[in-house]
């Protein structure tokens, strides 16, 4: 229609955000994209007035900039799906992200070179000794940083040798409560094998600081709940320690590396 697209992107992508049915990590983390990347660049540009070329500038500028080609890809992908919104919406013909040439990520798959099992050791000692458990644990149960951070004692049978992992922790952006959530996924509800080192880790680990609120396994150094922000950047500061450039995700590398094995 003739009077179609005149609303700004900034605003139908805020009411685009609020309709969609995510979960609280999920909608913080896009909600944090709209709001800094796409309000902040096209806050009262007419959805019909935004053209391919300014978006490929976008792109190009955010890869000059020195970004990571996988941040400026996941920042160009919510653009492109509240343009992709506004096309089934029938306020445009076409979407101005389509055809967008993206930056070229240099690292691949075949380069991923997974943690030995001594430099795993070699972070895990150079951690804050309340921390140390939870780097072998992370690795030995290949647990992502939110079910890492939201393990709980209930969880953990010793006798059975078995780790139930059914919610994560969820940490939102700012000052927001923590709180229980379900897991990244369906597929994710499992039951796993307590391999015997990680279990006397975690028995050493509660026999000397014992269980947090609600249980949890591992807290922060005032014994309060783990902020995944607070274990990336403890972790990210030992490995740096040892001489290895790696984050909290490559300790579930190193777990399917030597399952593998």
């Amino acid at each position: 229609a003739p009077d179609a697209g005149r609303e700004y992107v900034g605003a139908y992508a805020t009411r685009w955000a609020n309709s969609q049915p995510w979960r609280p990590q999920s909608r913080a983390r896009m909600v944090h994209v709209i709001d800094s990347q796409i309000k902040t660049r096209w806050a009262t540009t007419p959805i019909r007035s935004l053209r391919s070329s300014a978006v490929q500038a976008w792109v190009g500028e955010m890869t000059a900039s020195g970004l990571a080609p996988s941040t400026v890809e996941s920042y160009y992908r919510v653009l492109g799906a509240v343009m992709k919104a506004a096309k089934r919406d029938h306020l445009i013909a076409e979407s101005p992200t389509d055809g967008i040439t993206l930056p070229r990520s240099e690292r691949n798959a075949s380069a991923l070179v997974p943690l030995t099992v001594e430099q795993v050791h070699a972070i895990a000692d150079a951690a804050p000794e309340h921390y140390r458990a939870l780097v072998l644990t992370s690795a030995g149960l290949g647990l992502r940083q939110g079910e890492a951070c939201g393990l709980t004692v209930d969880r953990i049978d010793f006798l059975r040798q078995t780790v139930r992992i059914d919610r994560q922790l969820i940490s939102p952006s700012g000052k927001g409560q923590v709180v229980f959530g379900p897991p990244k996924t369906p597929s994710s509800n499992r039951v796993m094998t307590l391999p015997n080192s990680v279990r006397d880790v975690l028995a050493a680990h509660l026999a000397r600081f014992g269980s947090g609120p609600d249980g949890l396994v591992f807290t922060s150094n005032t014994g309060a709940s783990l902020r995944r922000s607070t274990w990336g950047k403890a972790y990210k500061s030992a490995a740096k320690t040892v001489g290895v450039d790696s984050s909290t995700h490559d300790l579930r590398h190193h777990c399917a590396s030597v399952l593998i094995s």
